[in-house]
């Protein structure tokens, strides 16, 4: 698997996309477009073809950008703002016919789920911590703010500036790890081989 792949659909200038969990052929995709503010795309054959569901959002939503599916009909969208749009953080469990508003959060990374089913979801200068599916969230601290990674059980890697953080703890503290890097980065990851980070 992976040797080679094809072009699915025609959607273009992208930021997230959030793929159905409970469903091995990965048939409900949610897709939040660069700086396109509201739009929100939804596929129910894996990618083939699209409907834009955004229009539901708040009239003055900012940018969709990051998105989650929880199952065929229950997502959760993280909005930023810019001009005279606002920030939300918003939930759908029938497919975006309608939104609640759960937090005035700004969005600024994509989700994680952890292994223990815990959902982290980055936002300016705090992270959301739901662990029960999304239903209720805790705002906790999260220096600089951009994207997380899990690095095993209750272990989050973050990166402020030139700072790479971790906790040890589920996000309820951090601390900085090794020299200050050579340059800034909005993003991380962590592999399993050889504890490794890469930014």
């Amino acid at each position: 698997g992976g040797r080679t792949f094809s072009r699915v659909g025609n959607v273009e200038h992208t930021d997230c996309i959030g793929v159905d969990p409970s469903d091995e052929f990965g048939r409900t995709m949610l897709l939040g477009k660069h700086e396109s503010g509201k739009s929100l795309l939804l596929s129910s054959s894996s990618g083939f073809s699209w409907r834009e569901i955004g229009t539901g959002l708040p009239d003055k939503s900012g940018n969709a950008n990051h998105v989650m599916v929880l199952d065929p009909k229950t997502f959760l969208v993280g909005v930023s703002k810019y001009g005279d749009t606002v920030n939300g953080f918003y939930n759908t469990t029938d497919a975006g016919q309608s939104w609640t508003k759960l937090s005035s959060a700004a969005s600024t990374g994509i989700p994680v789920t952890a292994a223990d089913g815990t959902i982290y979801w980055p936002c300016a200068q705090q992270l959301m911590v739901s662990k029960d599916n999304g239903s209720t969230w805790q705002s906790l601290s999260l220096p600089g703010g951009g994207l997380i990674c899990e690095a095993g059980p209750g272990r989050l890697i973050n990166v402020a500036g030139k700072q790479i953080m971790i906790s040890v703890n589920g996000g309820a503290s951090w601390r900085a790890i090794g020299p200050p890097l050579p340059f800034d980065s909005n993003s991380v990851t962590f592999s399993e081989v050889g504890h490794t980070v890469y930014v």
